[in-house]
C-alpha cells in the first residue's frame, strides 16, 4: 500500500499459513494507515509470535475501522497481550478480539483486564485455552465491575480456580450476553 492510497476491504483471511515476518510487518503498517478501511482481519494459525502481535497492536492505535480481529493460535505471549491491551485503551472501533489458544499467562490476562476497565468498544473477548490463572481471572472480575459494554467473555480452560471463577461469575450477574468460564 502506497502512502495516500485508500485501502478498503471488508474481510482479510490469512490462514492457516504462517505469514512471513516481512508480510506481517507490511500488513500491520497498512492497518495503521489513516487510509485503511478493513472490517475483519483473520490471522488465526499464522505463528505471529510476540513480535507480530506487538506490531499489529501498534497499528490498532491509529485504526478506526477494524471491528473483528482473530489472532487465535498464534503463539502470542504476554508482551503481545500487553501491547494489545494498550491499544484497547485508545481503540474504540474494535468489537471482537479472539486470542484463543495462545501463550497468555497472568501478566497478559491482567493487562487485558486493566484495559477493559476503560475500554468502551469491545463487545466480545475470547481468551479460551490460555493460562491466565487465578490472577488473570481475579483481574478480569475486577474489570467487569466498571466495564458495562462487554457482551461476551470466553475465559474457560485457563487454569482459573473455583474462587476466581466465582468472582468472574458474580461480576457478570445482570449482564446481557454470554459468559464461559
Amino acid at each position: 500500500v502506497q502512502s495516500g492510497q485508500l485501502l478498503r476491504l471488508d474481510v482479510v483471511r490469512c490462514q492457516p499459513r504462517p505469514l512471513a515476518a516481512r508480510a506481517g510487518g507490511k500488513l500491520a503498517a497498512a492497518l495503521g494507515s489513516p487510509h485503511a478501511r478493513l472490517d475483519t482481519l483473520d490471522l488465526g494459525h499464522n505463528n505471529l509470535g510476540n513480535d507480530g502481535g506487538v506490531a499489529l497492536a501498534a497499528s490498532l492505535h491509529a485504526n478506526t475501522s477494524l471491528r473483528t480481529l482473530n489472532l487465535e493460535h498464534n503463539k502470542l505471549g504476554d508482551a503481545a497481550a500487553t501491547a494489545l491491551a494498550q491499544a484497547l485503551c485508545t481503540n474504540l472501533a474494535l468489537r471482537v478480539l479472539n486470542l484463543e489458544r495462545n501463550s497468555l499467562r497472568a501478566e497478559g490476562g491482567e493487562a487485558l483486564a486493566a484495559a477493559l476497565r476503560d475500554n468502551r468498544g469491545l463487545w466480545h473477548l475470547n481468551l479460551r485455552l490460555n493460562a491466565v490463572g487465578d490472577a488473570g481471572g481475579q483481574a478480569m472480575a475486577a474489570a467487569l465491575a466498571s466495564n458495562t459494554v462487554l457482551r461476551s467473555l470466553e475465559i474457560q480452560h485457563n487454569g482459573i480456580g473455583e474462587e476466581a471463577r466465582a468472582s468472574v461469575e458474580r461480576a457478570w450477574v445482570g449482564r446481557m450476553g454470554e459468559l464461559k468460564v
